[in-house]
């Protein structure tokens, strides 16, 4: 008996499986040292199981350096997803594309906003 939950469930493994994996395999197998600290936050892996977008964040506040992070994940996305896929038993695996994860950032900002309105307040009451 399958419900509308089970393809959810389903995806939901398959998507902490890969971020599993991932997390231990950046650091076993990228040796590039401008590749900072990341972290994945979360990855969207579409219903066909075609595509995997891996959202990663950074200890680093330059854009630039960011930019980097992505960029050295995404330039080895084919070696990472063959070393996955050579372990795993699925008959499909993700292509893996790699995208920072702005959510972070905009919460900060949101914050700063919201601090610098409550300041603006505090000051117009005295």
């Amino acid at each position: 008996m399958t419900t509308d939950s089970t393809p959810n469930l389903r995806m939901q493994r398959v998507e902490r499986a890969i971020q599993r994996e991932l997390a231990e395999l950046i650091i076993k197998e990228i040796k590039d040292p401008r590749l900072g600290l990341v972290s994945i936050s979360h990855i969207d892996v579409s219903k066909d199981l075609s595509r995997a977008v891996i959202y990663i964040t950074t200890l680093s506040d330059v854009k630039e350096e960011r930019k980097l992070s992505v960029s050295i994940l995404n330039k080895a996305a084919t070696h990472l997803r063959h070393c996955m896929a050579t372990k795993s038993t699925w008959r499909k695996f993700p292509i893996l594309h790699f995208k920072y994860d702005e959510a972070l950032t905009r919460s900060q900002h949101l914050v700063e906003l919201l601090n610098n309105i409550q300041k603006q307040q505090i000051k117009k009451r005295r």
